[in-house]
C-alpha cells in the first residue's frame, strides 16, 4: 500500500548524506522545499531567524540526490539547499543560543519533504507509537470518548511550556493539540472547544499556579499537561522529586473539577546544548512513574523520539531552534502518541 509522507524535516549538512524516515520511495513523488518566513503563518517566528532566505522548491539531480530504496538523501555540491555547516552551532561541542541578537538554531536550515512511499516495506510512525503504548499498559481517557461519542462538545485545556503553546510549527493546525483535537472530533463524531493556557518558559512549579488560576476560569473536561523541558535545564532548581510532585498537584486539581487527565512526556533536548542538564531523562521517568501510580492515560513522546533516532534521523532534523522545539514534524510526533490513546 501506497502512503504519503508530508512535511518531514530534515537538516543538509554539506554533501553527507542524510537518512529519511522511509524506505521504498516513488521518486517521482518528491517534492523537497524550504519554507522562508514569508510563508508562515504561526506568529512565533522572527523574521531575523531565516536570515532573509526565501521560500523554494529544490531540484533532484541539481539540487539533491536521492537513494529512493533505502531512503537516503544528501545535497549536490553546488546545490541551493541551505547547509547546516553555516550554522553557529555547527560542530560546537556545547553551544549556547544567548549573544546572538536572534539570529540563531536550524530556521535557515530546516527544509520539508513530502514523498510516497511503499508502507508494506517500512515499519509505520503510527505503528511504534501503538506499540509504545501498549508495553506502557496505559489506560485511556474513557470518560472523555465516550461523551464525544455521544456527540458532546467538551472543553479541552492545554497546560505546558513553550512546546504546547505551539512553537514552533509552522501553521497553528499543525501543532500537536490542534491535531490531536481534530483527530478527537473526526474519530468520536464529537466536537472540541480547545482553550490553550500553555506559557513559554515555564518550570511544573509555575504550572501549579498556572493551572489553578486556569480552574477558576474554566472547567475543562479533559486536559492535557506537558511539562519538564524547562525542569530539566542545568540551571533549574527544580529536581525529579519536586517534579514529580508538582505534576501530582495538577493531576489533583484538575480531577478535582471532573477534568480527565493526560500527561506527555516532553521530547529529547539537544544534548549538545549548553543548558541540557545531565539527567534530563529522569523527568520524563517520574511522569512515567506517576502515570501508573495515579493510573493516568500517558502520551509518551520521548521513547517515539528515541525510536526515531534508531531509523537515522538527528535531533537537529527534528527541533526547529536546534535547542528544544519542536519542528511541525516533531508536533506530528507528539499527535501520533496522543491518537494512540483513542483509535
Amino acid at each position: 500500500m501506497k502512503k504519503w509522507q508530508e512535511k518531514e524535516s530534515i537538516v543538509f549538512t554539506g554533501t553527507e548524506w542524510s537518512t529519511l524516515r522511509y524506505g521504498a520511495i516513488d521518486p517521482q513523488s518528491v517534492t523537497l522545499r524550504y519554507v522562508g518566513f514569508a510563508d508562515l503563518t504561526n506568529p512565533v517566528f522572527a523574521e531575523v531567524m531565516f536570515r532573509g532566505r526565501q521560500s523554494a522548491t529544490f531540484e533532484l539531480g541539481k539540487d539533491f540526490e536521492l537513494d529512493a530504496e533505502n531512503g537516503k538523501i544528501r545535497r549536490t555540491p553546488d546545490s541551493a539547499i541551505p547547509d547546516y555547516r553555516e550554522s553557529h552551532f555547527y560542530g560546537v561541542e556545547e553551544f549556547t543560543h544567548e549573544g546572538w541578537g536572534g539570529d540563531w538554531g536550524n530556521f535557515p536550515f530546516i527544509t520539508v519533504i513530502d514523498y510516497c512511499y511503499d508502507a508494506a516495506q517500512n515499519q509505520l510512525v503510527e505503528d511504534d507509537a501503538r506499540r509504545i503504548t501498549m508495553m506502557s499498559n496505559t489506560p485511556v481517557p474513557q470518560k472523555t470518548l465516550a461523551r464525544l461519542q455521544n456527540g458532546e462538545t467538551l472543553t479541552y485545556v492545554v497546560y505546558g511550556d513553550s512546546i504546547s503553546t505551539g512553537c514552533e510549527a509552522s501553521m497553528p493546525e499543525e501543532t500537536y493539540f490542534a491535531r490531536f483535537a481534530d483527530k478527537l472530533e473526526r474519530v468520536t463524531g464529537g466536537h472540541i472547544n480547545l482553550i490553550n493556557r500553555a506559557v513559554g518558559g515555564e518550570l511544573s512549579k509555575h504550572g501549579v499556579n498556572r493551572v489553578n488560576d486556569s480552574l477558576a476560569q474554566e472547567t475543562p473536561d479533559f486536559v492535557t499537561i506537558s511539562y519538564g523541558m524547562n525542569d530539566m535545564c542545568s540551571n533549574s532548581d527544580v529536581t525529579p522529586a519536586m517534579y514529580k510532585e508538582n505534576m501530582r498537584t495538577m493531576l489533583d486539581a484538575c480531577r478535582a473539577v471532573g477534568a480527565e487527565v493526560i500527561f506527555v512526556t516532553p521530547c529529547p533536548p539537544n544534548p549538545r546544548w549548553k543548558y541540557t542538564g545531565e539527567a534530563w531523562r529522569e523527568y520524563a521517568a517520574m511522569m512515567r512513574e506517576l502515570a501508573k501510580e495515579e493510573n493516568v492515560p500517558l502520551a509518551d513522546v520521548q521513547a517515539l523520539w528515541d525510536q526515531e533516532m534508531t531509523y537515522g534521523k538527528t535531533i537537529s532534523d527534528l527541533l526547529y531552534n536546534d535547542v528544544n522545539h519542536p519542528t511541525s514534524y516533531g508536533h506530528y510526533l507528539y499527535a501520533a502518541m496522543l491518537n494512540t490513546l483513542i483509535v
